[in-house]
């Protein structure tokens, strides 16, 4: 077997940059041989023309397959980028999922293949345009298909061949060929194959590839209609000059099951979702040197509320953010919450505490809202007001893609077989990687618009659109001390001292740990008729309670102040063991109130779990900001 080696690389480093030791290898099939290069001095990817005659491997070791000849394809990873305030080059960026690209000429004798890994997972609509020339005095049969491997479920990839294209170069003349290749979704290591008979020697004399998501789709255009505003230019510009001078900075996201990356596991991996992919273009684009100065917190929790979201930041984010070392605050706060809030207890006023909250601990706020696309539960009108008042980044995957829903056929159409996972309710893979390129299209419009200083100085001095009352919350579970925490007088869990084990985990790390659960410091009734009692000094107080599908579980009764405020059931036919959230009681002032829990009568043996309870006392939160 033949081998020609052919070297890729940016001809302006070319010659400090490492050449081939040899520019073909001769192999017996079955045998293998290290590409060696001098100079050696960056990272490289290896291609093959023809997988089926010669396979090479990412550490650049070859191995005949089967007699024949293939190129391979040796090319230099550079990291391009501007240079940042210290003189160092920032990591590559993460273009857009779908673009035009152009590709150099090159001779056509046999098989050629142009690297697109540019479409992994995303699938496209490949419209392809190349420019052919041969001499050699009859037609010649040229085809061009796509290849690579396809991911199924459990993240396994088999080899995989796509349509073909078949056209006719005619003999002495500049041929012209458009066509359109589709490219299935979860494709990996994809390539364009080009291919004619050995001895043709065709000159492809140029090929451009523009690539859409759909038949009819303009990715550039989903994006700007997905924009609604890039919020105060100056939080997101400090934000980016820290990152770019080297500090650590911190992306943490708070939202629900979309945020948590539900949908973005079952093909590929949890890595998938907007979450972390937007953590990761913001890193590349915007960190030092190789981004490890960015750093990220995914608080993503199925079924999560603003009213849960607004009791879990304390835990969720801020907590976490010691625990890592990251520092105290979070620098930007991606908060989704607009398909969960329909019906939720605090009508929007936990949403905009957690807001007050962020910007008051000199956070940056960025509001993403989803969308389902068979009902439409979002409160994204309802929440618009608020990214208003306190001028935020917000961008809108309704507004993004409902010009392609086919209201006839919702679930059928092709945004949403591109967009949705198959219950039009989860973004799939390519649907993340949309939710991710909205929030960078924000972000970038940040950082290259005008500087305009942050009018909101002092959050007290604007007034609430929706009510502030649950800003500072703070969490009470059984892992707070009484006596470490003045606000709480006291504390005696009774009959309610075990733990439920029986409940979701997180998706991503939690403490630098994999499979934490939701809540691992909850209290559990089991059997018994001892209540839990506390004694609070705060202005007002939410419990989060577990619904479960499980006759186990029973009914208990919530006092405050010896006065019967609700009865709570926890069984719920169908309940997946998520959390559901009330209000207990919401005072103007600081009082001190007595918490009540016992189980109602005839269920003292059956299960009862508090997942967590949050209360707000204005004065230790305002000290805790000192």
């Amino acid at each position: 077997m033949i081998i020609g080696l052919g070297a890729s690389y940016d001809s302006a480093r070319a010659a400090k940059k490492a050449a081939l030791k040899a520019k073909s290898m001769h192999l017996t099939v079955g045998e293998s041989k290290k590409i060696k290069l001098k100079n050696n001095k960056a990272k490289y990817t290896f291609t093959s023309s023809a997988k089926k005659i010669a396979k090479v491997n990412k550490k650049g070791k070859v191995t005949a397959v089967k007699k024949g000849q293939a190129k391979i394809t040796v090319k230099e990873v550079i990291k391009k980028g501007k240079k940042n305030g210290q003189g160092k080059l920032e990591g590559p960026t993460m273009e857009p999922a779908y673009g035009v690209y152009s590709f150099d000429n090159f001779k056509l004798d046999g098989t050629y293949s142009i690297n697109m890994d540019n479409l992994i997972k995303y699938g496209a609509v490949c419209d392809v345009s190349v420019k052919l020339r041969q001499d050699g005095g009859s037609d010649k049969e040229v085809s061009v298909s796509y290849s690579g491997n396809k991911y199924g479920k459990g993240n396994k990839a088999e080899p995989f061949e796509g349509m073909t294209d078949t056209f006719m170069v005619p003999s002495g003349q500049d041929t012209g060929h458009t066509f359109k290749l589709n490219v299935d979704k979860y494709m990996g290591e994809c390539e364009i194959v080009f291919r004619s008979e050995s001895g043709t020697d065709i000159a492809v004399l140029s090929v451009s590839i523009s690539t859409q998501p759909f038949e009819g789709a303009d990715y550039g255009k989903m994006l700007d209609d997905s924009f609604i505003s890039a919020g105060n230019s100056e939080r997101m510009q400090k934000v980016i000059h820290k990152a770019r001078s080297g500090a650590d900075v911190t992306l943490a996201y708070l939202g629900g099951s979309i945020t948590e990356g539900c949908a973005a596991t079952d093909v590929l991996v949890n890595a998938d979702c907007y979450a972390e992919t937007s953590y990761n273009a913001f890193r590349m684009k915007y960190g030092y040197g190789d981004g490890s100065n960015i750093h990220f917190i995914n608080a993503g929790m199925s079924g999560t509320p603003s009213s849960l979201g607004v009791i879990r930041y304390q835990n969720d984010i801020l907590n976490e953010m010691e625990c890592m070392g990251y520092g105290k605050y979070p620098d930007i706060l991606f908060v989704e919450f607009v398909v969960n809030d329909s019906g939720e207890c605090t009508n929007g006023e936990g949403m905009e505490s957690i807001i007050r909250q962020a910007l008051e601990q000199g956070t940056a706020v960025f509001l993403v809202f989803a969308h389902t696309v068979n009902f439409d539960t979002g409160k994204q009108n309802y929440y618009i007001p608020l990214g208003e008042l306190y001028d935020l980044p917000m961008v809108s995957v309704k507004n993004s893609i409902s010009g392609y829903i086919d209201n006839v056929d919702t679930k059928g159409c092709d945004v949403s077989k591109w967009f949705f996972w198959h219950d039009t309710l989860h973004p799939d893979v390519p649907g993340h990687r949309l939710m991710a390129d909205m929030i960078m299209n924000a972000i970038d419009r940040a950082a290259e618009s005008e500087t305009v200083p942050d009018p909101i100085t002092d959050i007290d001095s604007v007034k609430p659109k929706y009510g502030s009352a649950f800003t500072g919350m703070r969490l009470l579970d059984s892992n707070v001390d009484p006596d470490k925490v003045e606000a709480i007088v006291s504390l005696d869990v009774g009959s309610f001292g075990d733990v439920d084990t029986n409940q979701n985990r997180f998706q991503y790390k939690k403490g630098g740990k994999d499979g934490v659960q939701w809540f691992p410091n909850c209290w559990m009734h089991q059997s018994g008729t001892d209540s839990l009692k506390a004694t609070v000094k705060c202005s007002n107080m939410m419990i989060a309670y577990k619904l479960a599908n499980d006759q186990a579980f029973g009914k208990a009764e919530l006092y405050v102040d010896g006065v019967l405020k609700e009865t709570m059931n926890g069984y719920k036919n169908d309940g997946w063991n998520n959390a559901t959230v009330s209000i207990v009681f919401k005072d103007d002032e600081i009082a001190t109130h007595d918490f009540e829990i016992r189980m109602a009568d005839g269920n003292e043996n059956k299960k009862f779990t508090i997942y967590a309870i949050g209360y707000t006392n204005t004065d230790d939160y305002k000290e805790s900001l000192k």
